[in-house]
């Protein structure tokens, strides 16, 4: 009973995770043939597959938030899709999933804040004021 107690707490790091313990209780970690067969165990539709994907990426622990199209991310980050198009959010930030490019919220605001953005930005304001003194 008490094994299965501290396997059910979870990881710290990961709590989607069981603690790498084995089924004893003995505190020994788990062996690779038992992580094998636990993850094995899992359906192909449970989340914590892809925080051991993001582990197995060393990625951090919150990485498993859900990817998004341009326009879902441009109406959460109250920015126009193709706004976040010129500034050229999908070579820094996109993922191909399925064929489509897909993005994380998250990526998408550090873009955003980040040196390359506010040159682009820049960028993006001299050209607007070079094409209207060339049309007076």
């Amino acid at each position: 009973m008490e094994s299965s107690r501290a396997h059910s707490q979870g990881n710290l790091r990961n709590p989607g995770l069981p603690q790498l313990r084995t089924f004893s209780g003995k505190g020994e970690l788990l062996n690779k043939v038992e992580l094998i067969s636990w993850l094995a165990g899992l359906s192909e539709n449970d989340p914590r597959l892809a925080s051991v994907e993001s582990i197995r990426r060393d990625e951090e622990p919150h990485s498993h938030e859900e990817f998004l199209s341009l326009k879902a991310v441009g109406t959460q980050v109250d920015k126009n899709v193709s706004w976040l198009t010129r500034l050229g959010v999908q070579s820094h930030c996109g993922v191909r999933l399925a064929g489509s490019l897909r993005y994380k919220k998250s990526e998408v605001i550090a873009f955003l804040q980040s040196e390359t953005c506010a040159a682009r930005v820049r960028e993006l304001h001299e050209a607007r004021i070079e094409r209207e003194t060339q049309k007076q």
